[in-house]
């Protein structure tokens, strides 16, 4: 098996502080390709979808949806 690696919430902007996880596109114990969707973040701006940079394997979500990141 290889390393674990936690998925960030990316930075969408410069003055981004914080964003509200919309929903998953994935659940745990989903494999991904990178490109796949994995969640949707919103800030005060705009709603954006969030890919996989990588292969892999989602182990665990530890945030739910509605929850602010």
């Amino acid at each position: 098996m290889g390393a674990l690696n936690d998925l960030l919430m990316p930075k969408l902007g410069l003055t981004m502080t914080e964003g509200m996880l919309i929903e998953w596109s994935v659940a745990a114990g989903d494999q991904v390709k990178a490109g796949d969707p994995l969640f949707v973040v919103e800030t005060d701006k705009v709603a954006n979808e969030i890919a996989a940079e990588a292969d892999g394997l989602i182990g665990e979500i530890l945030v739910a949806a509605g929850e602010t990141v």
